[in-house]
């Protein structure tokens, strides 16, 4: 995993790639723009194809995946991307409204990092992301201006 930096100069932006399967088009625009605001560029898929297509294809620092999708299931696409030797080593988040109590479970024992129940809430899913990736807090007292 490669974590791109804006810059040489300390308080650089930690520029992550990732990848996002969401069938939902307001969801997906609501955690794209959110996540684009922390300097993060997002690309979208829009089913499970899809995004086992992106995976496999971009060179991407994380997924975020939902499980009720159109084209197969969020624990087939799960299954895949960590058999696959080109998405094995990327971490997976996965985003849910499922209401079975085992998907949590479920999802780390095949191989998610994370999992989170919609409906999303941005600042918890910045905070999955960076202690999902090593990422340091953003240095907010230093005056820098956001």
């Amino acid at each position: 995993m490669v974590v791109r930096t804006s810059s040489e100069q300390p308080g650089a932006v930690h520029r992550l790639k990732i990848l996002y399967a969401e069938d939902d088009p307001v969801a997906a625009e609501l955690v794209r723009s959110g996540l684009r605001a922390h300097g993060w560029a997002v690309q979208v898929a829009r089913d499970s194809m899809q995004a086992s297509m992106f995976a496999a294809k971009g060179d991407f620092d994380l997924i975020l995946l939902d499980l009720q999708m159109p084209g197969g299931g969020g624990y087939v696409n799960l299954k895949r991307l960590g058999l696959s030797i080109r998405t094995a080593d990327i971490p997976v988040i996965v985003i849910s409204g499922t209401d079975d109590e085992r998907a949590p479970e479920k999802s780390r024992r095949l191989g998610a990092r994370a999992f989170i129940r919609k409906p999303v809430d941005l600042d918890d899913l910045v905070a999955t992301i960076r202690s999902t990736m090593g990422l340091p807090e953003p240095d907010t007292a230093g005056g820098s201006g956001g």
